[in-house]
This record gives structure tokens, sequence and C-alpha cells, in this order.
């Protein structure tokens, strides 16, 4: 066969050509078009995602500003409680200074009063007889009528009440001076379990724990009709604790809830138990 193409041929070759060239041309368009398509797509997802990441950076700056908004509204109203319980407490504590005084007004006009000229003009009492003497001695002990430079006298309501005001006035070691005066004179009369709990107090806010956990305890063991007990009991578990002896703490503030319950002292001893279970073990 030659490889040379005859001149009859020729017409069929050049049709073929112009029909691939007249099919390729649509092809070639076409690709065109959609790489057009295909590069307008692409510019329109770069746009998108140029719009979202900036979005996204809004919402983020929005929602960090809301947040600044709202600590900020927390930590006003945090502070605004926290001068309100500044306000309750120390309205709690003026209350409970004069529902204390009160108390221990109540208590001493039970005491029986000295009769008329007890004391002359130069303030000392006179000399009794020998009978009121021995009487006194054995009603008293050894300290009783004894004086200190302001000249009240040890076991007196005076004495006590001296003891309250150094109390009050934050004189601790003074106030548990005068009420262990008042107690050597008077171990058993009408304020002698207010005293004892009150010195328990004095020691207490020393940290003198174990000083004040044995006056809380002889409250309960000396006076137990007093009207003190569930107080001294409750302050008694609040020393154990600040002692460590947090085992003693629960037993003395469980019996507090158990056997006064309904009292005061008994929600604060089941305040001070749940403070105690809430701490990492």
């Amino acid at each position: 066969m030659s490889s040379v193409l005859s001149r009859g041929q020729w017409p069929t070759m050049a049709a073929s050509l112009a029909l691939a060239v007249a099919l390729a041309a649509p092809a070639d368009a076409q690709r065109r078009r959609d790489r057009e398509v295909l590069e307008a797509l692409e510019a329109r997802v770069g746009v998108l995602e140029r719009q979202i990441r900036a979005d996204n950076v809004v919402a983020l700056i929005n929602a960090q500003d809301e947040l600044r908004r709202e600590i900020q509204a927390l930590r006003d109203m945090m502070e605004r409680l926290d001068q309100e319980q500044r306000r309750n407490a120390e309205l709690r504590r003026s209350q409970f200074a004069v529902l204390e005084e009160r108390l221990a007004a109540l208590e001493a006009a039970r005491l029986p009063r000295p009769p008329e000229g007890a004391a002359n003009t130069g303030g000392q009492p006179p000399a009794p007889d020998e009978a009121s003497a021995s009487a006194s001695d054995a009603s008293l002990g050894p300290q009783a009528g004894s004086e200190p430079p302001g000249g009240i006298a040890a076991g007196t309501e005076e004495n006590y009440q001296q003891a309250r005001t150094l109390l009050g006035e934050g004189r601790y070691e003074a106030a548990a001076t005068q009420f262990l005066r008042y107690l050597e004179a008077e171990p058993k009369g009408l304020l002698a379990a207010n005293a004892r709990y009150w010195l328990g107090e004095a020691f207490y806010v020393q940290g003198r724990y174990d000083e004040a956990a044995a006056a809380f305890s002889r409250v309960a063991a000396d006076y137990p009709d007093s009207g003190k007990v569930p107080d001294a009991l409750l302050k008694l578990g609040y020393t154990q604790d600040e002692m460590g002896d947090t085992s003693a703490a629960v037993l003395t503030l469980e019996r507090v809830r158990q056997d006064f319950a309904g009292a005061d002292a008994a929600n604060l001893a089941t305040l001070r138990l749940a403070q105690i279970e809430a701490r990492p073990r």
C-alpha cells in the first residue's frame, strides 16, 4: 500500500480536518467557560470565607464585651452584698449588746440589794459585827467584799457590770480579771453563769483557747439550769474546732443541735457543722 495519498484522497482528508477543527472549537470554548465559572466560584468562596472570618471576629468581640459587662455587674452586686452584710453584722452586734445589757439588768434586779448605809461618806463599808462577818465569810468566801483601787467590791453587781463594760471596750485581759474576781467571790451567785460564760469569751477572743474551753465547759457543768448553757456549749464547739480537735467539736455541736433544737445556738451549730463538712479532706 502506498504511503503517499493519492490526489483523489485529499478532499476527504481536508474535510476530516475541517470537521475535527469544527468539533474541537466548541470543546475549547466550553473548557474556557468552565474555567471561568470555576474561577468565579472560587473567588466567591474566598469572599464568603473572609466575610465569615470577619463575622466570627465581630461575634467574638461582642461576646467578650458582653461577658465583661456581666462580670462587672456581678462585681457590683457582690460589693453591694458585702456592704449589706457588713451593715447587718454591725446591726446584729448592736442588738446583741443591747439584749445582753437588758438581760444583765433583769438578772441583776433579782440580786439582793445591800441595806442603806452599807457604805459611809468616805466610801468604805462600816465594820461588820462578829456575827455578820462570820456569815459573810461563810457565804462569800475569802475574796468577798475585797475592793480594787476603783472601790468596787468583788462579787457585786457593780463588779459584774464593770467586767462587761471592759469586755465591750475590747479590754479583754482586764475584763477576764474582773470576771474572775466576781466568780471567786460569788461562785454560785445569780450572775455567776453569765460571768463564767463571758470569761470564756474574753479568753476566746484573745486566742487563749485552752482557758476558753475550760470556762465554757464549766458553764454547763456548774450551772446546768442556766440559759447560758446552749451558748456555752456552742462556743465550746467553736473553741475545740479552733484548737484543731475537729472530732470533739463535731460531737459538741451535734449535742447542741439535738438538745436545743429550735434555739439560735442550735441553728448556729448546724451552720458550723456544715462548714466543717465542706472543708477539703
